[in-house]
């Protein structure tokens, strides 16, 4: 039997919750939710045996389900229930409208809107709240100093607790001498199903605010740095003097990364990238091992296209890039030195730690990927490195 659960609290952060089962036979192919290749304003799972579905939504503000219990006695020369909500989604008529002329005996195992004989529908229209920007951030020495952390005995090398979010990085732009830095976010088309929503909002939406930084150029991250060493330095009330900021070395790098720990493949110092939970302790890409024949080029199973393994990222809990303070930091209160984004490296035209595209192969500390320019897989963080002797106060 289906059921759908909601919880309205239109006062609240999460206005709605919506939670709901399928019931069907095994043998009915399916696929969950996702933005629809015929239909890219729907997003919702599809019924793949006639294409209609069971609970979806669309891009302007319409949702509809269907819940019904299954009869192996259904009159399989009726049309199926799943183009009810395909229906309500893909016209403009309104809620009421639509229900009034859905007509008797069409679909199978439906002759009236009535509970009474197993099978209720349910059409409704959702009035979403525009959600309010959060209050822009101002840079001062004390905002870069928290993000900044020490390594233990030696107070002349600083790292960025977090990857430079857009919240941060957005700061740098205000200047206009910045603009030509500002992140290609076209790159985003070839990496989703449906890229729309990220394209137009990642950078600038409030919902992504703590997210870090990606598409941006070698170039960009570099002129970021010296922004950011020339603003701090304009602070007279600021706890580090003469400091300048920029991208780590390789060496740097994994020394933060590391934790104090010498010998652990991963910034969490165990040899598994799930605890003993099971939870994942990153964002990568975890592909299905029996997807993967190799950590090349080439390492998908003939049949298992690109946007399976896309969908298959959600095992972590992200679909793309996350919150630059998710997960646990390591022993030095450094966040995400493993997956999220892959980061730019001062020294070398590669990036270190992998990214939420990235192989576990790449999460490693010692390993490393290929820098070919902006990317949604790449981003930064950036180190403070003492140019003379360095005072507090």
């Amino acid at each position: 039997m289906c059921l759908i659960v909601f919880n309205w609290q239109p006062n609240t952060k999460r206005m709605l919750t919506l939670a709901s089962n399928r019931d069907e036979f095994y043998a009915r192919p399916s696929k969950t939710a996702h933005y629809w290749d015929d239909k890219p304003n729907i997003f919702g799972g599809r019924d793949l045996k006639m294409n209609g579905t069971w609970l979806a939504v669309s891009r302007d503000m319409r949702f509809s389900a269907v819940t019904n219990f299954r009869s192996p006695n259904s009159q399989t020369h009726l049309r199926s229930r799943g183009e009810i909500p395909y229906s309500f989604l893909t016209s403009n008529t309104n809620a009421t409208h639509f229900a009034q002329q859905i007509q008797k005996d069409e679909f199978a195992g439906f002759t009236k809107a009535s509970s009474k004989i197993g099978f209720r529908y349910f059409i409704e229209v959702v009035d979403f709240k525009t959600l309010k920007p959060k209050k822009e951030i101002e840079l001062t020495a004390k905002l870069i100093e928290s993000v900044l952390t020490e390594i233990p005995g030696d107070n002349s090398f600083l790292i960025s607790r977090y990857e430079v979010s857009n919240q941060l990085y957005n700061l740098f732009l205000k200047s206009t001498s910045n603009q030509k830095y500002t992140s290609d976010n076209s790159l985003w088309t070839n990496e989703m199903d449906y890229s729309a929503v990220i394209e137009n909002d990642y950078t600038t939406h409030p919902d992504y605010s703590n997210h870090p930084i990606v598409n941006i150029t070698k170039e960009g991250a570099e002129a970021f740095c010296n922004w950011l060493t020339e603003e701090y330095n304009t602070f007279p009330k600021r706890k580090y003097k003469n400091y300048e900021f920029r991208l780590p070395t390789g060496k740097e790098w994994e020394l933060a990364a590391r934790g104090g720990l010498q010998r652990s493949p991963y910034p969490w110092g165990g040899p598994y990238i799930r605890n003993a939970k099971g939870c994942m302790l990153c964002n990568y890409r975890p592909a299905k091992d029996r997807w993967i024949l190799d950590i090349g080029s080439t390492y998908l199973v003939s049949g298992i296209t690109e946007s399976e393994l896309r969908d298959a990222a959600a095992q972590d809990g992200l679909l793309i890039t996350g919150p630059v303070n998710s997960y646990h930091p390591n022993d030095y209160g450094v966040y995400c030195m493993s997956g999220n984004v892959a980061e730019m490296i001062a020294d070398s035209n590669i990036t270190k730690g992998g990214s939420w595209g990235s192989l576990p192969y790449y999460l490693q500390i010692t390993s490393s990927e290929p820098y070919k320019g902006a990317s949604p897989y790449v981003g930064f963080r950036f180190v403070g490195i003492a140019i003379g002797e360095s005072e507090t106060q």
